[in-house]
C-alpha cells in the first residue's frame, strides 16, 4: 500500500513535489502533487509489470523558482525514464544516467534554480534507493534498515549537490533486496524524523498525520512524504 501527502505548512507556497508511478499491462499510472495541485494520469510504457517508482523533490529556497524546479525535476525524470529506460538486472547505471539528464534539463529550462531529489525504484525483489541533496528515504529491507545518504555540510547545513547544478551530479544509489516498509520525505518532516529516527519507516499513522505532526512540532518548511507499507 502506498499513500502520500504534501503540505505547504507555514510557508506561503509549496515548493515540494512528489510522484508515485506504477506500471502494469503496458500502462504507466502516475499520481503527482506539485505547486499547482494534483495530476493523475496514465500513459503507455515499456516498463515491466509491477515496476514502481516513488519520488520526492524539494525546491531549494535559496535559489530561484524552487516550486518550478521541483515540478520540472519530476517531469523531466519521467520523460527521461520513458525515453531511456532499458530493463537491466542492475539498474544503478540506468538511474544515474536518468538523474543526470534530469539535472541537465532542469538547468537548461529553469536556470538559477535547483531541487533535491530522493527516489526508490522497485522491480521484483530488488529496489534501488537514490538521492541528490538532503531529502531522505528510510527503508526496511532484507538487509536491515537502509537510510539514503545526504549531500550536505553539517546538521541541516549547506546542500552540496542538487538537481540543476552545473556538471556531473553525484547521485547516491543503494541497491537493496526485499524492501518492505519505506518512507520518502522532504526535510520539512525532520522534526518527526529527529524524534523517531529510522522507526518512522514502520509508522502505522497516515502520511497526512505525519506531515501535520511535523507542522505542529515546529517545522518551518513545506512538508512532504510518501509511505510504502508492506501488507
Amino acid at each position: 500500500m502506498i499513500e502520500f501527502c504534501s503540505l505547504k505548512g507555514v510557508r506561503e507556497s509549496n515548493q515540494d513535489a512528489l510522484a508515485v508511478i506504477t506500471a502494469a499491462g503496458g500502462t504507466m499510472d502516475v499520481r503527482m502533487i506539485h505547486h499547482n495541485g494534483r495530476d493523475d494520469y496514465t500513459d503507455g510504457t515499456d516498463m515491466p509489470d509491477g515496476m514502481e517508482i516513488l519520488l520526492v523533490a524539494d525546491g531549494m529556497g535559496g535559489l530561484e523558482n524552487g516550486d518550478q524546479a521541483s515540478f520540472l525535476t519530476l517531469n523531466f525524470f519521467l520523460e527521461s525514464l520513458q525515453s531511456e529506460f532499458r530493463e537491466r538486472i542492475d539498474m544503478t547505471d540506468e538511474i544515474r544516467r536518468i538523474v543526470q539528464r534530469t539535472s541537465d534539463d532542469v538547468r537548461d529550462n529553469c536556470p538559477g534554480s535547483g531541487s533535491t531529489l530522493v527516489g526508490m525504484l522497485t522491480h521484483g525483489r530488488m529496489s534501488w534507493i537514490f538521492s541528490v541533496g538532503d531529502s531522505k528515504c528510510i527503508a526496511r529491507t532484507g538487509e536491515g534498515v537502509v537510510r539514503s545518504e545526504d549531500h550536505s555540510l553539517g546538521d541541516g547545513g549547506i546542500i552540496t549537490a542538487y538537481i540543476g547544478m552545473e556538471g556531473e551530479v553525484p547521485v547516491n544509489i543503494a541497491p537493496v533486496i526485499d524492501c518492505g516498509n519505506a518512507i520518502l520525505f522532504s526535510d520539512g518532516l525532520n522534526p518527526v524524523f529527529e524524534e523517531r529516527g529510522t522507526d518512522i519507516a514502520d509508522s502505522n499513522e497516515s502520511a497526512e498525520f505525519l506531515c501535520r505532526l511535523a507542522v505542529q512540532k515546529g517545522s518551518t518548511d513545506n512538508v512532504t512524504c510518501i509511505m510504502r507499507r508492506d501488507i
